[in-house]
This record gives C-alpha cells, structure tokens and sequence, in this order.
C-alpha cells in the first residue's frame, strides 16, 4: 500500500512540474496575442514574465530565449 500511495505521488509531482513548466509558454503566447492587438505594455508585461519563468526553469540560450527576447524587443521599439 506504501509502494502505491508513493507511486501515486510521484506520479503527481510530475504532472504538476509539467504543468507549472508550461506557464511561461502561455505568458509568451497571449504576449503574442497581445502585441497583435496594440496592448503594448501589457504585452511587454507578460514577454518579461515569459522570460523570467523560462529562465526560472533553467533555460538556457536557445530558440526559445531569443524568441522571447525578440518580442521584448519589437515591444520597445513599437513603444518609442
């Protein structure tokens, strides 16, 4: 029963790490969303928490970062 209940958590705790894994994708996204319809700061908001839950994660420079800083980037500049 101890070798079921402990399966059982472990079972949970990777489901969740996936799931909690997966916020900064979801900020990225509805930046995305958010830039195409001229909410700027908001955008820019949600870009920056993107990164820092990606790097939380420990991402490393890849891909995914430059994406993510580019549209942080293309914010600002709209933003001037």
């Amino acid at each position: 029963m101890l070798k079921y209940a402990w399966i059982v958590g472990f079972a949970f705790l990777v489901v969740s790490l996936q799931a909690v894994g997966q916020s900064w994708k979801e900020k990225y996204l509805q930046a995305q969303e958010l830039y195409a319809k001229e909410s700027y700061d908001q955008a820019f908001a949600l870009a920056d928490e993107s990164l820092k839950g990606y790097l939380s994660e420990g991402g490393t420079s890849s891909d995914t970062h430059a994406a993510i800083l580019r549209l942080l980037s293309t914010i600002c500049y709209v933003q001037q």
